[in-house]
């Protein structure tokens, strides 16, 4: 049984039906206590009858909301009428008025108004309960006469047995209510991470996108009137671009292109060092950019080739004997003004290197 509400219980995305439910336990909990407080107080049959059919209302809401959970936003409605201008007035009349706990009873199901209900329908429903559980104060205060009178001891017992009663219900509720809300928090905080990672991601290969990319290359290249904070040196663009990779998609299909770009993808990232700063980008179609940091240029060349060894050191399931290599082109960052200068150089060798042979990574630095 444990099992069988904790699945149910898991499969309830809505934080109002977690709210409903939750409340709907408790309130089930607290009108049984009520009727077996009321039975064993001996309060006349009025009373007794009054909790049993607030207990049997209640019982009976939390299975019909589980048997018809496309329902639960009239079922959040109904409660709250039936519970505020139904059976509350009678019930304070009937199980002994100011002299009593109902008091309590009254501003748990305001609370439970303000919980459950949205809009302006909270707004009205809640003014009116007000003015109905006002009244029904006043009149009975105005007529004690039909009150039902309790003895001193039923006072104590009803009035301490309602603090705990009430007190437990809302602790419960209050926990359960905030057990709801920070579960629901938290998904929409995944959510919101999922959908920010979309933002910058590239969906096919993983690497940031085109935006992203500039994004990050521009916060190097800050104005010129921050000189102080101007962040390029050590910094080099590598640009790589996939080797006939018109022939592969024409060949082995545009799946097999896109594993291919997937397998260039991994190397790139793999060979960037995340928590220096570095990062691997899809500039576009099959072309990809990578910010390397390196204290020399030998050292920055020596990176870019390894990618470029990596690339055709993969095996591809598919077509076993195929090699797949990237050429490249190498650019520091500060020897560049602008952004553009820096990508607009490490294309231009990128350029070069296809036009000598493909499967090579030119730099025009001093090695």
């Amino acid at each position: 049984m444990k099992e069988r509400w904790l699945r149910f219980w898991g499969n309830i995305d809505s934080l109002d039906d977690k709210i409903y439910y939750s409340i709907m336990l408790v309130g089930s909990f607290a009108t049984v206590q009520a009727f077996i407080l009321a039975v064993a107080q001996g309060l006349n049959s009025s009373a007794i009858l009054t909790t049993v059919l607030a207990a049997g209302w209640m019982i009976g809401m939390l299975i019909y909301g589980v048997l018809h959970p496309d329902h639960l936003a009239s079922c959040r409605v109904v409660l709250v009428v039936v519970l505020n201008f139904i059976l509350l007035p009678p019930a304070f009349f009937s199980c002994g008025g100011l002299t009593s706990g109902m008091l309590l009873f009254y501003l748990m199901s305001l609370f439970l108004t303000a919980v459950l209900l949205r809009g302006r329908t909270r707004i009205v429903v809640f003014l009116l309960s007000l003015c109905v559980l006002t009244f029904s104060v006043y009149y009975g205060w105005r007529h004690p006469e039909l009150v039902l009178t309790l003895t001193a001891r039923q006072q104590f017992e009803d009035v301490t047995a309602t603090f705990c009663t009430t007190g437990l219900a809302l602790g419960v509720m209050v926990t359960g209510i905030l057990n709801a809300y920070n579960a629901e928090r938290k998904k929409r905080e995944a959510l919101m991470a999922q959908l920010t990672d979309l933002s910058v991601r590239d969906a096919l290969s993983g690497l940031y996108n085109r935006r992203e990319l500039f994004r990050r290359l521009e916060l190097i290249y800050q104005p010129q009137e921050r000189k102080e904070h101007l962040v390029t040196g050590g910094c080099f663009l590598a640009m790589f671009d996939v080797d006939n990779f018109k022939r592969l998609n024409d060949t082995y299909g545009h799946q097999f292109g896109d594993t291919v770009l997937k397998g260039v993808a991994q190397v790139l990232s793999d060979q960037s060092r995340h928590e220096d700063g570095e990062f691997a980008a899809r500039y576009g179609g099959e072309e990809f950019i990578c910010l390397l940091h390196a204290d020399s240029a030998a050292e920055a060349y020596a990176r870019a080739d390894g990618i470029r060894q990596n690339v055709a050191a993969l095996k591809w399931q598919d077509v076993p004997s195929l090699t797949v290599t990237v050429s490249g082109g190498l650019a520091a960052c500060a020897e560049h003004k602008t952004l553009d200068l820096a990508i607009q150089n490490a294309d231009g060798l990128l350029y070069k290197a296809k036009h000598a042979g493909k499967n090579r990574v030119l730099t025009d630095e001093v090695i």
